[in-house]
């Protein structure tokens, strides 16, 4: 990675190495050693102004928020267990 300059947010670090999150949801591990400067943004991930909405309707935003991820997790989690329902039932089948 000679002469890269990276901006990108580090999600994880140790002694020998550091995770930058990489768009798409991806990571990305580098070693420290290979790094030549590290300069700190002081940039928040959060939007500017987004205090001015308020604590109630922050909290309202984000318990909405919240219920749908949830709803959403339960409903994979629910998909999963009745595949590999069916998937065992024809596999079952298939082995007598």
């Amino acid at each position: 990675m000679d002469n890269e300059h990276r901006t990108w947010s580090i999600t994880r670090e140790n002694d020998r190495t550091l995770t930058l999150h990489v768009s798409g949801g991806l990571s990305q591990d580098i070693k420290i050693a290979d790094i030549k400067s590290r300069q700190d943004t002081a940039l928040s991930l959060v939007p500017e102004g987004l205090e001015a909405l308020g604590a109630d309707t922050l909290r309202d935003f984000c318990g909405a928020l919240f219920g749908r991820l949830v709803a959403a997790a339960t409903a994979a989690a629910f998909l999963h267990r009745l595949f590999t329902g069916f998937l065992k039932f024809f596999q079952d089948g298939l082995d007598r």
